[in-house]
């Protein structure tokens, strides 16, 4: 049995988003493998906090981070975007790592012998260097960080998040044991810019079939947190793609639900069920799910989530990033909008074809499943039992 830091600044519960669904996930992966699995949540907010800690009982460790760009930093960036704007969207590798972390670990470790520590995110890597040699150091990726802004650019966005240059993202990677990409397509790049092991492991998606009586004609169902590139996508959906199914599903109607609800407005044919502590409600009555994912990096985890529910998914090149071998088996994936609403129009039209659909996804998820736990057993170990 290994004893497992999990350095994380994003929280495991609420699981509403998909990289805190993610991370939840590992971390219950890794317990069912055996491992004595701790949190370093590194909180820049309050929100939540006692969910989390009451989910992980004496293993739950919080830092509240208050670092923040220095003035010199704050100055630098000024400078370089009059003088080469894309750089001025960059952080640097260990900008957003707040020292005091360092101290939480140093504490930890007087009382709990680690021997596996797994930092979540490039920025986060800083914390692998506390740790002696006889430690394995895992970094979770989560997405390419290198030049990520300037996906948001190139689609008239303003750059979210984090982004870092290629040299800094590979120092990042460098300071791992081993490397862990979240789809494959990925962890070819990461190969190619470090001698480290790289491993993908996926998101496992839970997996619960569900029936199809109670199943809405015409239900379109979206989910989505409330970030940029979520919806900029959406709103591409119901501008371009809806107007064209209703014409010929008169039925037809979205529904949305999660965050992203927040900055939406209700309008004739769609209905918004806001942010949803269990989803399987919203998937219950799905006759089709859509993941109109425009831009991005890293796995679409909205659309391996209707596979787990057996739903139909008709995704965006973009959302099947990471699941190609499943594209036309286990989901239909087009990119502009009038194929994107003849899939969705066929699959409304024949119920049967969207229940057919629905279960390929269903067993596609299942092996999906199979092939990370593979990996993590590869990689960490099980207990013998």
């Amino acid at each position: 049995m290994r004893k497992v830091l999990i350095v994380s600044p994003i929280p495991t519960h609420p699981a509403n988003a998909g990289n805190r669904a993610r991370i939840k996930k590992l971390c219950e992966a890794l317990r069912e493998l055996g491992h004595d699995v701790y949190l370093l949540h590194v909180r820049r907010s309050s929100r939540h906090c006692d969910e989390v800690q009451n989910a992980w009982g004496d293993r739950y460790v919080a830092v509240d981070s208050t670092q923040r760009s220095t003035t010199s930093r704050r100055l630098y960036r000024r400078v370089v975007r009059a003088i080469r704007p894309d750089a001025a969207h960059r952080f640097g590798l260990d900008e957003w790592y707040d020292p005091a972390i360092d101290a939480a670990i140093g504490s930890l470790q007087e009382h709990v012998e680690i021997d596996t520590v797994i930092a979540q995110y490039v920025f986060m890597s800083r914390a692998l260097l506390r740790f002696s040699d006889d430690v394995l150091k895992v970094l979770d990726t989560h997405d390419v960080f290198a030049n990520r802004h300037r996906s948001y650019l190139s689609n008239d966005q303003r750059p979210h998040w984090y982004s870092c240059s290629a040299r800094a993202e590979i120092r990042g990677l460098n300071r791992a044991d081993t490397v862990l990409a979240i789809q494959e397509d990925e962890a070819a790049y990461f190969r190619t810019q470090t001698k480290r092991p790289v491993m993908t492991i996926g998101h496992s998606v839970d997996l619960k079939a569900l029936p199809t009586e109670e199943v809405v004609a015409g239900r379109i169902l979206a989910v989505g947190s409330e970030n940029p590139i979520n919806v900029e996508s959406l709103n591409w959906f119901v501008t371009s793609v809806l107007p064209k199914v209703q014409r010929e599903v008169p039925a037809a109607e979205l529904a949305v639900a999660g965050s992203i609800c927040n900055v939406l407005d209700e309008r004739p044919g769609v209905r918004l069920l806001g942010t949803m502590e269990n989803l399987e409600a919203a998937y219950l009555t799905a006759q089709v799910v859509v993941n109109p994912m425009r831009f991005g990096t890293g796995l679409k985890i909205k659309s391996l989530e209707p596979l787990g529910y057996a739903r139909a998914l008709v995704t965006t090149p973009v959302g099947a990033a990471g699941l190609s071998d499943g594209s036309r088996e286990a989901f239909l994936e087009e990119g502009d909008d009038q194929p994107f609403a003849d899939r969705v129009i066929e699959l409304l039209k024949d119920p049967t074809a969207a229940t057919r659909l629905g279960h390929a996804g269903y067993r596609y998820a299942a092996r999906y499943n199979d092939a990370i736990r593979a990996n993590l057993i590869r990689l960490f170990g099980a207990r013998v039992r």
